[in-house]
Order: structure tokens, then C-alpha cells, then sequence
């Protein structure tokens, strides 16, 4: 090995990363990493180990499972071909398209929350008395003009009527 090039031993890896030394031993175990020993047994990790150790975190953060990292990191044969670039390609192009649709329906979500809260704020301005719950007049008012009443206002509107009564 250079004497020249950059070395960890497991601690300062482990807080570099973030992942607790545990799992550094882990990902050696399954074959990620190889790190070398010094002469008094301990570890040392180069610049690839560290490399390696963030491509497992990034491709965690997309989803992945280890086996998938491991088949697509660690092809069977030792050998990163072109037959491996395109598992990884298509495997990436679907952990996408998973996260456009999980976007979309935080969007609606989202859009949902803020119809809500738009409703519950021209509520507060009705003139009714502060009552700490949602005046369900005003309610029926946005929803006699049309106004999209998430299902979640209309169960408050349900729950108001009964109280009425």
C-alpha cells in the first residue's frame, strides 16, 4: 500500500459516515469492503472502502435492499460488464419512477392539507364566537358555493350535525 494514500481505521470511518462500527463490520462480512490490518490487528480502510461504504448508503436511501446492492456492487462473477451496467440502469430508472409516483401523491396530499387549512382559516373569520372547534356554518356555506370540502371536513361537518341535534 502507498504510504501516501489516505487511510481510516474503523472509528473515524464510522463517524465520517455516520453508521455505527457495527455495520462497517457487517458490510466486510458480506463482501463489501476488504479492509487491510495493521501489525497490531486493527483495521484500516482506503479511499475505495469509504467509496464503496457511501454507494451502499446512497443506494439504501433509494430503497434498495442489501441483496439488490449486492447483486448489482458484487456481480456473481466478480466482473463489472456491461450485462451489470444495465441491471444497475434499470434497476435506477425503476427506484425513479417509484419515487415520481410516491411525489404525485404527496402533491395531492399536500394539496389536500393546504384546501383544508385554507377552508379552517376563512372559518375562523365568520364572526362566530371561539368556540376551539370548526363552525360548521361556514362550513356549509363554501360547500352551498361549490368549494371542495375534503372528505376529512365533510366527517367534521357529519360530527357537527350530530352534536346539533
Amino acid at each position: 500500500m502507498d504510504s501516501k494514500q489516505i487511510t481510516y481505521y474503523i472509528g473515524e470511518l464510522a463517524e465520517q459516515l455516520g453508521l455505527s462500527q457495527r455495520t462497517i463490520r457487517y458490510y466486510e462480512e458480506l463482501g463489501f469492503i476488504k479492509p487491510c490490518r495493521t501489525s497490531g490487528g486493527f483495521r484500516t480502510y482506503d479511499k475505495l472502502d469509504a467509496d464503496m461504504l457511501k454507494m451502499i448508503l446512497r443506494f439504501k436511501d433509494l430503497g434498495m435492499s442489501l441483496e439488490e446492492i449486492r447483486s448489482l456492487l458484487l456481480p456473481s462473477d466478480g466482473v463489472m460488464n456491461t450485462e451489470v451496467l444495465s441491471t444497475l440502469k434499470e434497476t435506477l430508472k425503476s427506484r425513479r419512477k417509484d419515487f415520481e409516483i410516491k411525489i404525485n401523491k404527496y402533491r395531492e396530499s399536500m394539496e389536500q392539507i393546504e384546501s383544508v387549512l385554507n377552508l379552517l382559516s376563512k372559518c375562523s373569520t365568520c364572526g362566530q364566537p371561539e368556540t376551539g372547534h370548526v363552525c360548521s356554518d361556514c362550513l356549509k356555506e363554501h360547500e352551498k358555493r361549490g368549494e371542495h370540502i375534503t372528505p376529512f371536513v365533510s366527517s367534521l361537518l357529519a360530527t357537527e350535525n350530530t352534536k346539533e341535534s
